[in-house]
């Protein structure tokens, strides 16, 4: 029998092109999650190809990691988090041009 297709808590469908977060089972990294995108879904064995954004095969490696995932529960597999506020990405890396004057005298 065909495995069900997995959905994200909004009830979307995972299909590829996707971007999600990947709970991580692996005892080193148990309960971490990593954004990956989606790059094979709909298998019959409720297997996902997903390519991390950050997480590398090894310290060596300049491609990051793909691997097959087979989420087990709903919260293994979710949307990523939504964008922090406008201050808070201004904060952390636009680059604002400032015009300084000085005056001497």
């Amino acid at each position: 029998a065909e495995a069900a297709a997995f959905r994200l808590r909004s009830g979307a469908p995972v299909v590829e092109g996707s971007e999600v977060e990947v709970r991580i089972s692996d005892a080193e990294l148990e309960g971490a999650r990593y954004e990956a995108l989606v790059l094979a879904a709909g298998r019959g064995d409720g297997l996902y190809r997903v390519r991390y954004s950050c997480l590398h095969a090894s310290a060596h490696a300049d491609e990051t990691l793909k691997e097959w995932v087979q989420p087990a529960a709903e919260d293994e597999l979710r949307p990523p988090p939504p964008p922090p506020p406008f201050p808070k990405r201004l904060a952390s890396g636009l680059v604002a041009i400032v015009t300084v004057r000085l005056e001497v005298g």
